[in-house]
């Protein structure tokens, strides 16, 4: 005890005297209980003190009953360089501890906090304890470690305060992951001054204010996520000849435009910056750029995609997500070229001109949309080679026209959505489409549809939702009778006299569109005066009219 004590000189107590503290039953344990039996001499003082440490480490993460379990007693009876469970612990270099790894143990029942006496440990290079029941704040005294390389807290929910600027000026440290914690205030003034830091991870947390412009100023810095927090202002510039890897700060209320100093960066993989309300232009990447995610979506950005699209490897590009902006020009044909796309999803925009053929080459696609655009032109026949579609092809509210393609009926694993509505397609219902045996929901309200439907529609079988509504169908639905729900009304189908005795949602709000039956909306209805009365919520119903 006058040993350890002795290292804590300056204070006016030592913590030994509070029982409430961690510090005391470290000592408890380490005196009267610790079976590993290391005697106190003066070659064994260093390793005195760092299984002080680790005991009072272990405390903060496992807490009393973890160092108590039969599991644990047996771990503790070696020396702490070999105190490991389930591939987490202490890990030594040389009979000095050189890593402390905790991975989601929450043994604890009660907040843990970081014990300063973490800086004895001169030899330690790495600290990791992600999705444990950490709280309180981070010692800044960890910033002065010497030989600290990496510093993880991801995932600690209780581990808040300011994040001490100290980090920032280490000499040491290259990786700073604190992200999914519940830090607040301002990103530290100093965040780009480090030269050997390259990995800055603080996203999800409550942090404010704006982005010190000296983060760009960082030669080392390859990863730098700021995403989901609160953060305000302009992204600053980087230094063009950068090291830049991954950039994301994403969802956050950044303004201003986004720098092409960061798009032009020679070795960009990652470029995350959807939900903020960036403008301007997408700044064009530069020359064969490797780049493999782009996520632009909801913010306010302009302009075309060709000069976008211009300089990006096509064999690179798996992530090119856009909408939710004002994106205008044409679809590029140049598009059809980045093969590695598994979703092609342009919603939202005031795209014009026609689909390019070339997308068919897309064949990784799992989702396609051009959804509520100014599309035009026809249903590309090259659209039936998508057919690792697994999800929704949505074509709705364009300007289409022609008929559906045949070849739409080779894309047998989606389950859809697939939507067609709100265009001015015309011809009949492709029944090839009755191969598409998975798909949920099929909507094509609102063309120009004729002819009957199909009686290859009924191998449709998990075919649940059929819209077809306010187009020119006619004959029977004999084809879609086991679909739960069909929305026909607008249309000349007759013999619906069948469908007496049905629920009031297939005759009155499939067939005729509103609970009232009006009969300038469909042909036939139920001749029964009784069920219409109580369906169409009509005092007096004559039932000549509906024969």
């Amino acid at each position: 005890r006058h040993f350890l004590e002795s290292s804590y000189y300056g204070l006016e107590s030592t913590p030994f005297n509070d029982k409430r503290s961690d510090q005391y039953w470290a000592l408890e344990y380490l005196a009267f209980v610790d079976p590993y039996n290391l005697s106190m001499t003066e070659d064994t003082k260093i390793e005195m003190m760092e299984r002080y440490v680790c005991i009072l480490y272990s405390l903060v993460v496992v807490g009393i009953e973890g160092l108590s379990s039969d599991e644990a007693k047996m771990i503790y009876l070696l020396p702490h360089c070999q105190w490991t469970i389930h591939g987490a612990g202490f890990f030594c270099k040389n009979g000095r501890v050189s890593r402390i790894f905790f991975k989601q143990f929450f043994f604890r029942k009660d907040e843990g906090r970081i014990p300063t006496e973490i800086v004895w440990l001169s030899e330690l290079e790495e600290l990791v304890v992600q999705n444990n029941n950490i709280g309180g704040t981070l010692p800044p005294q960890l910033g002065h470690m010497p030989r600290l390389q990496k510093l993880d807290f991801e995932g600690n929910s209780q581990l808040g305060g300011l994040i001490p600027d100290t980090f920032f000026n280490s000499s040491s440290l290259k990786v700073l992951h604190l992200a999914r914690c519940n830090f607040n205030g301002s990103v530290p003034f100093n965040i780009g001054s480090s030269i050997v830091m390259h990995t800055i991870q603080l996203g999800y947390n409550s942090l404010t204010g704006s982005i010190p412009t000296n983060l760009g100023q960082s030669i080392e810095l390859r990863v730098v996520s700021l995403d989901n927090n609160e953060l305000e202002g302009p992204i600053p510039e980087f230094l063009p000849s950068g090291n830049l890897v991954e950039f994301d700060v994403s969802r956050n209320k950044l303004t201003g435009t986004l720098p092409i100093s960061i798009t032009s960066q020679p070795r960009l993989k990652s470029l995350l910056v959807e939900h903020n309300r960036l403008t301007g232009t997408i700044p064009s990447f530069g020359v064969d750029s490797s780049v493999s995610q782009i996520d632009l979506r909801y913010n306010s950005f302009v302009g075309g995609l060709d000069d976008v699209l211009e300089n990006l490897l096509p064999s690179k590009l798996e992530l090119f997500a856009t909408y939710g902006n004002w994106l205008n020009g044409t679809v590029p044909t140049r598009l059809g070229l980045f093969t590695k796309l598994e979703f092609v999803w342009f919603p939202d925009t005031d795209l014009t001109g026609s689909l390019p053929s070339t997308l068919g080459r897309l064949t990784n696609t799992k989702e396609f949309s051009f959804a509520n655009s100014r599309i035009s032109g026809t249903i590309p026949s090259e659209l039936g080679l998508l057919t690792n579609i697994r999800g929704s092809l949505q074509l709705s509210s364009c300007d289409l026209v022609g008929t559906i393609p045949t070849e739409l009926g080779k894309l047998t694993s989606s389950s859809g959505p697939f939507n067609f509505s709100a265009n001015f397609l015309t011809g009949t219902m492709p029944s090839e489409l009755g191969r598409l045996t998975e798909l949920n929901i099929l909507d094509v309200t609102r063309n120009e549809l004729t002819g009957t439907f199909p009686q290859e529609m009924t191998n449709m079988t998990d075919l649940y939702n059929l819209r077809v509504g306010l187009n020119k169908f006619s004959g029977t639905l004999d084809a879609v009778s086991k679909v739960s729900n069909v929305e026909a009304y607008g249309n000349k189908l007759v013999d619906v006299g069948r469908l007496c005795g049905s629920p009031p949602h297939l005759l009155a709000m499939n067939l005729c569109g509103e609970m009232k039956i009006d009969c300038s909306c469909c042909e036939y209805c139920c001749d029964n005066s009784s069920i219409v009365g109580s369906w169409c919520n009509l005092e007096e119903v004559d039932t000549n009219v509906f024969n």
